[in-house]
């Protein structure tokens, strides 16, 4: 009979080795541990490759003045942009300075992704560049209107508000953002220090940005002084941080706040009765006769007025002619015109300087 059938004689197939059973698992669990680990093999094969570019970028930072010496000297470079100078009459956009702009553009880029997939690996010192977007100012379509103080506001209280709710980074950037002879913050020109002027926003989600960008879109739209809102309370904010802001007028005759002493409406009625005095003289009611400024003018007048009819008289009979001898006649003069004689008698005289 043959080996492989067994001794009874019957003609069976061969026999089927059961597999033993294991403690450590079955075929579907090692099949999900294999899957773990392809994923995780990718997951470092990505990191790694990101490494390796960082690296790269590195090397190629290190030897940026060489190389760039090296396409100055290339005959098929590409053409360089309109020089840009500072004050000092430096230029701020050599092709060293464009080629070490790129290459740190391109390394945050890298960082940034590799954060993402291990965060483990952000540098201490390293800034997420997040979510840009630029919003023209049109300043040239309204000259007049001041754009940028209604973005910082008083003290920058206005832009450091809009941040604070929005979780974003707001700055006005471009040509007129900086008064001329100042330099920015650090010393270094802006990316977009010659574009128009704009409102640079930077966040980290989208959420932050569109709230950020509707703020100040709000604050770009022209409105008259008159009905702006926002520019009075930023009016108001700045009077109160001065310390001339007053919140209401009081009256000091009933105490009560919105209205002047001259506008009381419970003012007591008076309890006096002006006196019925009336110059004689003048017609005045501030003075009785017997004080009225003109009295010795008129009685200078009418006196010398009878020594003149009393001189024609006798000139008619045959006396002797004399001529009349007036009495001076005493002027009102004022108080203003005391004072300026005062002022100019108690000067010295230029005779008494030649002497």
């Amino acid at each position: 009979a043959d080996g492989a059938t067994k001794t009874n004689g019957s003609e069976e197939g061969p026999e089927v080795k059961k597999k033993r059973r294991s403690r450590w698992g079955n075929e579907s669990s090692t099949a999900l541990t294999s899957t773990q680990g392809s994923l995780q093999s990718l997951h470092q094969q990505k990191t790694f490759l990101l490494r390796l570019q960082i690296d790269e970028i590195n090397r190629k930072l290190l030897t940026v003045v060489y190389d760039a010496k090296m396409a100055e000297n290339n005959p098929d470079r590409s053409p360089s942009p309109e020089p840009i100078y500072d004050n000092k009459g430096k230029r701020m956009n050599t092709r060293e300075v464009r080629m070490r702009q790129n290459l740190e553009k391109r390394k945050q880029g890298l960082l940034e992704e590799l954060v993402k997939l291990n965060p483990s690996l952000k540098p201490a010192n390293m800034k997420m560049s997040g979510l840009i977007k630029k919003i023209p100012i049109p300043a040239k379509d309204y000259p007049g209107y001041n754009f940028i103080g209604l973005i910082i506001g008083p003290r920058g209280n206005t832009q450091k508000r809009m941040e604070k709710e929005t979780n974003t980074k707001i700055s006005i950037r471009g040509k007129g953002s900086v008064k001329q002879g100042r330099r920015a913050r650090d010393g270094r020109p802006q990316e977009d220090s010659n574009e128009e002027l704009h409102v640079h926003v930077q966040a980290q989600d989208e959420d932050g940005l569109e709230r950020a960008t509707e703020m100040i879109k709000e604050l770009l739209t022209p409105v008259d002084d008159q009905t702006n809102e926002h520019k009075q309370k930023q009016l108001r904010e700045l009077a109160m941080i001065n310390g001339t802001l007053r919140e209401d007028h009081y009256c000091t005759n009933c105490g009560q706040p919105g209205h002047r002493q001259w506008e009381c409406p419970n003012e007591a009625p008076r309890s006096f009765k002006m006196a019925d005095v009336k110059c004689a003289i003048c017609g005045d009611k501030s003075h009785p006769t017997s004080d009225c400024p003109k009295k010795n003018q008129n009685q200078a007048k009418e006196e010398n007025a009878l020594d003149a009819d009393y001189y024609e008289f006798m000139e008619m009979v045959g006396g002797e002619k004399a001529a009349p001898t007036p009495k001076p006649v005493t002027p009102i003069v004022s108080t203003t015109t005391i004072q300026t004689a005062a002022v100019t008698s108690s000067a010295p005289s230029s005779t008494a300087i030649d002497n």
